[in-house]
């Protein structure tokens, strides 16, 4: 199709779920007969530049997302550079990931509302997240409310998001998957793995007692850990009883969680792929005020019970034993599936 799809997402941050909910997003669009363009925003710092070029993560993003994402604009550093980008779609998508949280997006938080677009662009967002149950920003509140009236359709991922939507802005919200779940399944992108059936842990706030808690479920499932996140200063000795592998590309980190045998978590993309992979796992809510994304899809799976608030309620339980019937997530992940391509087809329509 000849189409111009613009999507304005994180797809240049070096992160594992950035990346791949845009790659996600893409491959369902490509595999609609579409070839959408991401939009190259980047907040490129000569900092960032700098301290990246310190490990091997920056080549590995870099790697995958010309390999897999292709597709992208020229540079964009401000509001003219977005709106020449632009200037010729005939659809613009934002989203997914938490696009509409300025605690994140700062000074650039407008544009992810699309702020530089013309007032006859279509418009749409796809599983967009706040990143929270409240809006925390009165100062933009006047700008949101008539940037969201102007959009054809509002998907958003999580269901305080539609609240949000309808309570705080007036306008409508439907909740849809994140494109990692959305697009079934990454086995395109697996690599022969080093590791099989092993305890695998992925933590943006990995503690000492994290750690440690790790060692005892590894014990009691009798399988060899793995733990793929960036040990700190912190965490002292403990981690060192484990196999570390802080650096994954993007593939090896998703094949390291497809062919687990159990997950250990705070990050919602690893939650994701546990997920699409029918693995057993625990997430543990690290960060309070950004656990409703996981709160949200668990509640829906029906299988919010494998939250746990701290490491040390995982050692004084055992209810994560219990194991997950898949049969039965699965049968509400094809609903929610379909619904949300639904949703993603009636956006689109505005190009037939």
């Amino acid at each position: 199709m000849g189409n111009k799809i613009c999507i304005l997402t994180f797809a240049q941050g070096d992160n594992y779920g950035a990346v791949l909910q845009a790659y996600g997003l893409a491959k369902v669009l490509r595999q609609m007969g579409y070839d959408p363009q991401f939009v190259y925003y980047t907040w490129d710092t000569w900092k960032y530049r700098i301290i990246s070029r310190m490990t091997p993560l920056r080549r590995r993003f870099a790697n995958f997302r010309e390999k897999y994402i292709k597709n992208f604009s020229l540079p964009c550093y401000n509001k003219e550079d977005l709106a020449k980008v632009c200037e010729d779609a005939d659809i613009c998508i934002v989203g997914s990931d938490q696009v509409w949280n300025p605690a994140i997006t700062k000074h650039r938080a407008l544009h992810y509302f699309f702020d530089y677009l013309p007032d006859g662009c279509p418009r749409i967002a796809y599983a967009a997240s706040f990143g929270r149950s409240n809006w925390d920003f009165p100062e933009l509140y006047d700008d949101v409310k008539v940037l969201l009236s102007k959009f054809n359709q509002i998907g958003v991922r999580e269901d305080s998001g539609v609240s949000i939507c309808s309570d705080i802005f007036d306008v409508k919200a439907v909740q849809v998957l994140d494109p990692t779940l959305l697009a079934g399944n990454f086995n395109e992108i697996l690599k022969y793995p080093r590791y099989k059936h092993r305890l695998v842990g992925f933590m943006f706030n990995p503690s000492r007692e994290y750690y440690q808690a790790l060692g005892i479920i590894s014990d009691i499932l009798n399988v060899k850990t793995l733990v793929m996140d960036l040990p700190s200063r912190k965490t002292s000795v403990e981690v060192l009883k484990h196999k570390v592998s802080p650096f994954s590309s993007v593939e090896d980190w998703v094949t390291n969680i497809a062919y687990s045998e159990f997950i250990v978590t705070d990050s919602f993309h690893c939650l994701s792929f546990a997920i699409m992979y029918q693995k057993q796992f625990i997430f543990i809510a690290s960060n309070k005020t950004l656990m409703g994304r996981a709160v949200s899809i668990l509640s829906i799976l029906g299988i919010k019970d494998r939250i746990y608030s701290t490491p040390s309620e995982v050692i004084s339980s055992r209810a994560w034993l219990n194991r997950i019937d898949y049969n039965e997530v699965q049968a509400k992940l094809e609903v929610l599936r379909a619904k949300s391509m639904t949703f993603l087809e009636a956006g689109l329509s505005v190009l037939r």
